[in-house]
């Protein structure tokens, strides 16, 4: 738990970027093409540099965790190296999120956080009673980047709708229609 809980602290910067840039999310440019994916993609690169960062200093600074909070956390060494590529893989899966959101993708976007949950649970299930706390590191790492995975490839390909919805549209002669109302079979 204190290995965890120092993975936490280490991701409360992005998770503060995370929320501050959730209303621009929100905010949709009519006729802009690509507008969510860029922006997802711009915040994510943002993050990349400081989760390669908290990465290093978390592997550096783990073998202190036993002199800030005592010797029985000496195991939490091996556990803070293990937790440390949570903050970067994490990061990465946010903004996609937020991307989908901006994209008025929100029932997608409910239905990846609780498959990826899922997929998780398994993972767990399957590791953790063979491999104990490794086997929930592992399952943490598999988890977010099979998240990463699905939710950057359905912003893609629903931005590429999207902005197949705006050259058809413009090529009517009409106006561009929102993002929400691009449905998964245009």
């Amino acid at each position: 738990a204190a290995a965890y809980r120092v993975v936490q602290l280490a991701m409360l910067p992005v998770g503060s970027v995370v929320n501050a840039a959730h209303t621009r999310f929100l905010q949709h440019e009519e006729g802009e093409r690509g507008q969510h994916l860029k922006r997802a993609f711009r915040f994510a690169s943002l993050s990349i540099p400081y989760g390669v960062v908290c990465l290093v200093a978390l592997l550096l600074a783990a073998p202190l965790l036993p002199m800030v909070v005592g010797d029985e956390f000496e195991e939490s060494v091996t556990m803070v190296r293990w937790l440390s590529p949570v903050v970067l893989v994490r990061a990465l899966s946010m903004f996609s999120l937020n991307g989908l959101m901006g994209l008025g993708h929100h029932a997608i976007r409910s239905t990846l956080i609780v498959a990826n949950a899922v997929v998780a649970m398994t993972i767990y299930l399957v590791l953790i009673p063979r491999y104990g706390w490794q086997g929930a590191a592992i399952g943490t790492i598999l988890g977010e980047t099979i998240e990463i995975a699905s939710t950057w490839t359905a912003l893609v390909i629903l931005q590429r709708r999207a902005d197949r919805a705006i050259d058809a549209a413009e090529a009517e002669g009409g106006s561009a229609p929102s993002p929400a109302e691009v449905t998964v079979d245009d």
